[in-house]
């Protein structure tokens, strides 16, 4: 209830962070409604305090794995903001981005069907059940809007999946040459977040070898191309 009354503590950037990703992991993995419930009233509580302390101007850094709800709350909040970027976590593997949503406006007279207001109410009436709350709601949410976040935010993350691909070709790589057990710990501790002091990252060995030298490098680049030419398809 802080700040309903009097000054406002308003911030230039807001992180959604990690800890509440956790939790809506969690929520996959436990049958208990109580801890589903719970979970997703802090994650409600979160995104409205973000909204509520965030400065005009100001930027809302999200943590996301891009699974369909994250979309529609990317759908939801897109509108309240002018721009947004797309980055990678060091989890690679688990495919999570940061989603920075840039130049927050409040106050815009441009803004289109989603505003603060309606963005409230949909917090307030979220329950865990996504599909059935939308079902019997329509005029809360509207698919079109999340279609269009979604092909807004494909081009952005075509460049980074590639990343993800060659970062596992890399791994495949290092593993056939590793000398010993430990070898073999240390690059599948990349995998779930690990440290990474004792390897080496160098991309100058004969990794080229490999695929055939400058041959082989051209080919792999052929192959890339014709793999974004069918994605485009």
């Amino acid at each position: 209830h802080h700040g309903r009354g009097g000054d406002v503590p308003l911030f230039d950037v807001v992180h959604h962070g990690a800890i509440i990703h956790r939790g809506q992991q969690d929520v996959v993995t436990k049958e208990d409604d109580q801890q589903r419930n719970y979970r997703m009233r802090l994650t409600r509580n979160v995104y409205r305090l973000a909204l509520t302390f965030l400065r005009e101007g100001g930027h809302m850094l999200l943590v996301m794995t891009l699974r369909y709800q994250d979309l529609l709350m990317l759908s939801l909040f897109l509108p309240l903001f002018e721009d947004f970027q797309v980055f990678r976590t060091s989890f690679r593997v688990n495919s999570r981005f940061r989603i920075l949503l840039k130049y927050h406006r409040p106050f815009a007279k441009d803004r289109k069907q989603w505003g603060p207001r309606k963005v409230f109410q949909f917090f307030q009436t979220m329950t865990a059940d996504f599909d059935a709350t939308w079902g019997s709601h329509p005029d809360r949410f509207n698919l079109e809007v999340a279609m269009d976040v979604f092909r807004q935010l494909r081009p952005k993350m075509k460049d980074l999946w590639q990343d993800q691909l060659d970062f596992l070709k890399w791994l495949q790589r290092k593993a056939r040459k590793a000398k010993c057990d430990q070898d073999i710990t240390d690059l599948a501790l990349l995998l779930v977040g690990g440290a990474a002091s004792g390897i080496d990252f160098s991309v100058h060995d004969d990794d080229s070898n490999e695929e055939g030298g400058e041959g082989g490098r051209a080919a792999a680049s052929e192959e890339h191309a014709d793999q974004r030419d069918s994605d485009e398809a």
